[in-house]
């Protein structure tokens, strides 16, 4: 599967909402699922799913399939895209897709913090195999923006090559792994702001 960039202000929106994020962890996951079969791994009902999954459509970021059995309306959902990029800003024709872009952001950072709370609450995390893998690094650089820029690009072609990789072999004891990455400027060591 390849990946698409978002520019317009709707595309970005669509991408702001948790249970969207949610609906397409849940896609990568599984090739496909039906509105039905989303609502019950989320706990949420069919009708919001499917008004979600509709919303997604429109972006183009999922599609239906072929209905399943005899049931037309049992139509499974598919990803179209392994990933979405965001554009940088400036790129996305104006403030108003600027801010939706910084609020799909927000909202695919706190759904990635979200998860990773959870797997350390989880007992997965106590497995050992799991917990020797589990990898957390943080590093603190001074860099210009283009340094930035080129370790980002780094990173994602060594990431892109290890799920390429994962993707063409099939073992047992698989399970859906996140891999996050973040670079941005910080706050200079010394002037945060007390919470």
């Amino acid at each position: 599967m390849s990946s698409t960039s978002l520019t317009d202000v709707e595309g970005l929106r669509a991408l702001a909402h948790p249970t969207r994020l949610r609906i397409l962890d849940l896609l990568r996951v599984h090739d496909q699922l039906t509105a039905s079969e989303c609502a019950v791994q989320l706990r949420l009902s069919p009708k919001s799913c499917s008004y979600h999954l509709h919303v997604l459509a429109r972006q183009g970021l999922v599609e239906q399939g072929h209905p399943l059995a005899e049931d037309t309306r049992q139509r499974p959902w598919r990803r179209c895209f392994d990933e979405v990029q965001m554009p940088p800003p400036g790129e996305t024709g104006g403030a108003e897709s600027d801010s939706a872009r910084t609020d799909a952001i927000d909202a695919s950072a706190r759904h990635d913090h979200s998860l990773f709370l959870s797997f350390l609450a989880s007992r997965q995390a106590e497995n050992g195999d799991w917990a020797a893998s589990t990898t957390v690094h943080t590093r603190t650089a001074l860099m210009t923006p283009a340094e930035l820029k080129a370790w980002g690009e780094a990173v994602e072609e060594v990431t892109r090559s290890h799920v390429e990789k994962a993707g063409r072999t099939r073992r047992d004891g698989r399970s859906p792994v996140r891999l996050a990455v973040r670079g941005f400027p910080q706050t200079a060591p010394g002037t945060e702001t007390a919470d």
